[in-house]
């Protein structure tokens, strides 16, 4: 029986289970939308039963679990504390309920944190000790490598830049640039503006109208225009902050909003210079994610794989 290890991604709306070789190499993906149902008791549904029809039938020997949750997670007792998007989660012992299907070492770290672990050893960070990577998707989180290592903060949770204020008001970084305020921005502004070629872009699909962004832009549309120079000055002004605390050597973004492409990196890379100390012009690369929609449960396996070696 081939050796295996298991990486999980559980997102506000997407769910990832991959087998993966000792080198965290992917060989088997399953993937599934979980965002039309937003409660954990669904999600978890879905996982049981993929586990049980998907992943123990291919008949690997699995050594261990690595998870990597959207949302705090206290890995030491392997339990989510909260989500911020799905109800449900909130105090609850994945790890142990991991377990009563496959009998294995189970490991639970944030998703942010195991995309920048992914993107530090074979993604775009392989080269340099300080990384911070970035997502951009339902939620906004963070990761930040310290030589090849997930630097941890004192209790349950660290680089949580999705809830960096922008305003004194209570608006935060997560709450004017996720994937959801996209959507709703854009709503807004078709509500302005029937007539705009976002409008016509979007036709009344109200799911996930983010996704239309990116071909307006293209056509010239000004209201597109309008809502994607303050998402990216939002975007730059949220990271100089994490420039001039941790002054990391690169800064990559993943998630949703980094299918946008170049355009949407290099339009950050541009504006981040408005909001730095001379000092550190001309700040850290900004690039997006080489290992995409595979990042987080790549750290997932790269999780199993440390933990798994280091106590055996």
């Amino acid at each position: 029986m081939e050796k295996a290890y298991l990486g999980i991604e559980i997102g506000g709306t997407k769910l990832q289970l991959s087998l993966g070789n000792a080198h965290g190499k992917i060989i088997y993906r399953y993937k599934d939308n979980v965002g039309k149902i937003k409660e954990a008791s669904y999600i978890k549904s879905v996982i049981e039963e993929a586990l049980k029809t998907k992943i123990l039938p291919l008949d690997y020997d699995i050594k261990a679990i690595g998870i990597g949750f959207g949302g705090p997670v206290d890995k030491d007792k392997g339990q989510i504390i909260n989500s911020y998007h799905i109800n449900g989660w909130k105090k609850f012992e994945i790890t142990e309920w991991i377990k009563q299907i496959i009998n294995v070492p189970v490991f639970l770290e944030n998703d942010a944190n195991l995309a920048a672990l992914a993107e530090a050893h074979i993604g775009a960070g392989k080269e340099v000790n300080l990384v911070f990577y970035i997502t951009i998707g339902s939620g906004i989180g963070g990761g930040f490598i310290i030589n090849k290592s997930i630097y941890h903060g004192k209790a349950i949770a660290e680089s949580e830049i999705g809830h960096f204020r922008l305003t004194k008001k209570g608006n935060t970084f997560q709450s004017e640039c996720s994937g959801w305020s996209i959507d709703k921005k854009i709503r807004n502004a078709i509500q302005r503006f029937p007539d705009s070629e976002l409008a016509h872009l979007v036709k009344g699909d109200t799911n996930s109208e983010a996704k239309y962004l990116k071909q307006a832009l293209f056509n010239n549309c000004q209201i597109a225009n309008q809502i994607y120079s303050e998402l990216t000055d939002n975007i730059a002004y949220s990271l100089s902050h994490v420039i001039h605390l941790l002054n990391p050597e690169i800064i990559i973004i993943g998630g949703g909003l980094s299918l946008m492409g170049e355009m949407l990196s290099q339009s950050i890379e541009q504006k981040i210079s408005n909001y730095l100390m001379d000092a550190m012009l001309p700040g850290p690369k900004i690039c997006l994610s080489e290992l995409k929609e595979d990042v987080v449960v790549i750290g997932a396996l790269l999780l199993a794989i440390e933990k798994y070696n280091s106590n055996n």
